[in-house]
């Protein structure tokens, strides 16, 4: 199998973990983007196993789902009365529910969030840049590229006064 497991895309980065573990932003990416290749077939035996790993991603999928939920009950209700709300995001990997969320609330007057995004992979955290660029929902973004660990443990997380409304580790669970 390995030489059709190597021409499978999502399987091969994976087992390769270049980022160093095997559920990098670019993994959930493709995770979400589960029926990308399957409306015209199957090119090759790979893309058929890839389609099988990604299927397994469900639970993923789910949790992405579930929290736009929650966010979204956030967005409509607002906790603040100035109709801002602030949210941390642990291992922020790829930000896609932002990017779903933007275009599922369309002609809504809903509350905008400060956000503080936190992930320790610096691809990860220009692809959010470029994700989060002009997305109407967030008001603001703070990027602190660190590890989890690594951001609790800071001088600057000591003296880092500030508080949240929600805080959320989807790209670390």
């Amino acid at each position: 199998l390995s030489p059709l497991i190597s021409d499978a895309s999502f399987i091969s980065r994976c087992l390769q973990k270049p980022r160093g573990y095997p559920g990098d932003y670019l993994m959930m990416e493709l995770g979400y983007e589960k029926d990308r290749s399957t409306a015209g077939g199957y090119d090759n035996v790979a893309d058929l196993l890839d389609d099988y790993f990604i299927s397994q991603y469900v639970s993923v999928i789910y949790r992405k789902d579930k929290l736009k939920h929650h966010l979204r009950t956030l967005l409509r209700g607002g906790v603040r009365s100035s109709n801002r709300i602030r949210i941390l995001t642990l291992g922020g990997g790829p930000c896609r529910e932002w990017f779903e969320l933007e275009r599922e609330i369309t002609n809504e007057r809903v509350c905008r969030v400060d956000l503080t995004y936190l992930d320790q992979d610096q691809e990860a955290v220009k692809y959010s840049k470029t994700r989060l660029n002009g997305n109407r929902l967030v008001r603001s973004v703070r990027y602190c590229k660190e590890s989890l660990f690594e951001f609790a443990r800071s001088e600057k997380w000591a003296r880092f006064e500030e508080t949240y409304d929600f805080v959320y580790g989807l790209g670390i669970a």
